[in-house]
């Protein structure tokens, strides 16, 4: 966090930046590329919390003040838990990642003056190399009566805020500039080899939960004796690489049991399973005030993040197989501007979109279903 400020008969500038990165380099990891052989329980568990904050305050004051403040927040760090090799003799078998992202921006710019201007950028960002990742990427399974899950469960939160204004004798600028993108996936993968049911496997769960909110708002005024100008740009996106996929890939599978293949997205909120939501939401409001004046206020939201299940290898042998996808998608956008003087101009621009990237669908190839197949997709 940051606080800048200047004070001067002349001219009084003030700026500031910061920067908060968790990079992709700090993954967080458990991996297993041998082979494996237990009479036990099995389990590979990654769990990484991420945060990266930037705030910032800036004031200044003079007969020319001037303001500035331009922040970012990104993370890029992975969570992963994954085999790759032979499994046997395991009672039990879980491969779980758990991951939870949250970039937020804050900034603040005031800068009062006979002329004053004064502005601030603010990005927050989830990249799309902040996957939260459980996957079994290949090996032949020989667990006999065992429970085999390989779980997903990934929340990302982008908030990017700016704030501020200017007020002078003569003319006064502000504009603001927040901006807040979510990139990153949450995958769930099964792609091993079974090849005889009863021997096997009992059952196979391949889950994976996401959870994106994406917020970029501005609050901005601008007042002049003689001219005033305030504008703001607020842009939220959950991208198209943000998708929640819960996948049998390459391989088959062949159990004695069950087979659930499920997608979703959870509420962090009310920690109720399938009751979330990719959000994206984008809000500016601004006023300007003075003999010739301005305001204008623009606000775009995009949601474009899939929720899939996927059964691309063969389901040879079950007792039973369900294949489920359920997602919300809500892209809001909201201005407000207003003008006040003997020459007042306002305008407005929003856009809220839900992309043509963010289905909610299965995908199956089935060998042979067994007891019973069910499959839906739901939003």
């Amino acid at each position: 966090d940051t606080i800048s400020a200047a004070l001067g008969l002349g001219a009084g500038i003030a700026g500031s930046g910061t920067t908060a990165v968790i990079s992709d380099g700090a993954d967080v990891e458990a991996n297993i590329t041998g082979s494996v052989a237990t009479s036990n329980g099995l389990v590979v568990s990654a769990t990484g919390d991420n945060d990266a904050k930037s705030e910032s305050d800036v004031a200044a004051g003079g007969a020319i003040g001037i303001g500035v403040g331009i922040l970012k927040s990104e993370i890029g760090g992975r969570v992963r838990a994954s085999t790759s090799g032979n499994v046997s003799g395991a009672t039990s078998v879980g491969v779980a990642a758990l991951g939870d992202n949250d970039a937020i921006s804050k900034s603040l710019s005031i800068s009062v003056g006979l002329v004053a201007g004064g502005g601030a950028s603010s990005t927050a960002t989830i990249t799309d190399q902040a996957n939260v990742v459980a996957e079994v990427t290949g090996g032949t399974w020989l667990v006999p009566g065992a429970a085999v899950s390989v779980t997903a469960t990934g929340s990302n939160t982008a908030t990017a805020t700016a704030d501020g204004g200017s007020a002078s004798l003569v003319g006064a600028v502000a504009v603001m500039l927040p901006t807040a993108t979510i990139s990153g996936a949450v995958e769930a993968e099964f792609s091993g080899s079974m090849v005889d049911g009863p021997v096997d496997a009992l059952s196979l769960l391949v889950k994976a939960r996401g959870n994106n909110t994406a917020t970029a708002t501005a609050i901005v005024a601008a007042v002049g004796l003689l001219g005033s100008g305030a504008g703001a740009r607020a842009n939220a996106t959950i991208g198209s690489s943000a998708t929640t996929v819960a996948k049998i890939g390459g391989g088959s599978v062949a159990v004695s049991d069950s087979v659930v293949v499920n997608a979703g997205l959870d509420n962090p909120a009310t920690s109720t399973m399938d009751d979330g939501q990719n959000s994206a939401t984008a809000a500016t409001k601004g006023g300007s005030g003075g003999l010739l004046t301005g305001t204008v206020m623009v606000a775009s939201s995009t949601v474009d993040g899939a929720v899939r299940a996927d059964v691309i290898g063969n389901i040879a042998t079950s007792g039973s197989i369900t294949i489920a996808a359920k997602g919300a998608n809500v892209a809001d956008t909201e201005t407000l501007a207003l003008s006040f003087g003997l020459g007042a101009i306002s305008g407005t621009g929003t856009t809220a979109t839900v992309g043509t990237s963010a289905d909610v669908y299965t995908l199956e190839r089935i060998a042979n279903a067994g007891g019973g197949l069910f499959y839906t997709a739901h939003e």
